[in-house]
């Protein structure tokens, strides 16, 4: 029994190499015609771009339906709520902040946080406040950079 597993081995390998073999020698004996002037291929090549910007087409058309279709292409304004983590290392720094978010397209958004909702951050087109219990301030200029920057390449 050891014996009939290497000799197996062996006729598979060398059918699959024979196989491989005449698999070669047919596509040497019929060499691609070159029948084909550069006018005629100029058309062909165009064809092919055609077809593939329309698989291309129907692809972001189906990834549109996915989301929702014409309700997702139309969307003016979002809600989300939810916990964010600090991580450090793989690991979570703390136990998370609780957070809901309200967005109007295209530059609105206002982000409440805590249990208790009384901190939110407001965001108007390029200006931004802090509210709190004590009254509205406005965010610092180093932070509301980076916070546009994002909202621009997200």
């Amino acid at each position: 029994m050891k014996q009939f597993f290497p000799i197996v081995a062996l006729v598979c390998l060398a059918s699959a190499y024979s196989l491989g073999q005449m698999q070669g020698s047919a596509s040497q004996a019929s060499p691609p015609s070159q029948s084909a002037t550069p006018s005629t291929a100029q058309p062909q090549a165009s064809q092919e771009a055609d077809e593939n910007a329309n698989k291309a087409k129907a692809i972001i058309a189906d990834a549109i339906k996915a989301l929702g279709g014409e309700t997702y292409l139309t969307i003016r304004d979002r809600e989300q709520q939810g916990r964010g983590y600090g991580f450090h290392a793989g690991r979570p720094t703390d136990s998370g902040n609780v957070f809901w978010s309200f967005w109007e397209f295209p530059d609105k958004e206002r982000v409440e946080l805590t249990k208790e909702r009384d901190i939110a951050e407001l965001y108007v087109g390029g200006k931004a406040w802090e509210l709190t219990y004590k009254g509205a301030r406005p965010i610092d200029q180093k932070d509301l950079d980076d916070y546009l920057r994002r909202r621009k390449y997200s």
